[in-house]
């Protein structure tokens, strides 16, 4: 697909994530453009689910809900930075981690970036929840 399926989406005023996909332990939010990757990025976190929850001797009690956003000014805007620089691959909210478009990465990122993206939100998640007060210096050094 060309930018032009991007482009497009990013000109809708009503731009949002309509379609939905349940797994284990995730609920993932994306739109139409996202459907041909959306299972290799459930897959990639359930697949790290374990091995996290393992390593931190943590689980998510409910499921965490992920955002797929196709539109980089998008994304932007669900991490509540509509200004961030380009090259933002994803980031948490309250209870979610957002994330690009694995189809549609930002500049000098590649779809492996992104899908790594997410596990390492997915750790800031769990890092969180066993201490909302680790500094930020130390809690990325743990989701390397």
């Amino acid at each position: 697909m060309g930018n032009i399926g991007f482009e497009q989406l990013h000109k809708e005023k009503d731009y949002k994530l309509n379609l939905r996909k349940e797994t284990q332990h995730f609920i993932i939010y994306y739109t139409e453009i996202d459907k041909p990757c959306l299972d290799t990025v459930s897959d990639v976190l359930e697949n790290n689910y374990n091995r996290i929850a393992i390593i931190y001797k943590q689980q998510l009690q409910e499921k965490l809900t992920i955002e797929i956003h196709s539109d980089i000014n998008q994304l932007h805007i669900a991490l509540g930075f509509p200004n961030a620089p380009d090259w933002i691959r994803g980031g948490i909210g309250i209870d979610k981690i957002v994330i690009a478009s694995p189809l549609n990465p930002p500049p000098g990122s590649q779809f492996n970036n992104v899908l790594n993206t997410a596990v390492h939100e997915f750790v800031h998640i769990i890092v969180n929840k066993i201490n909302d007060d680790t500094p930020r210096w130390l809690n990325e050094g743990i989701a390397c």
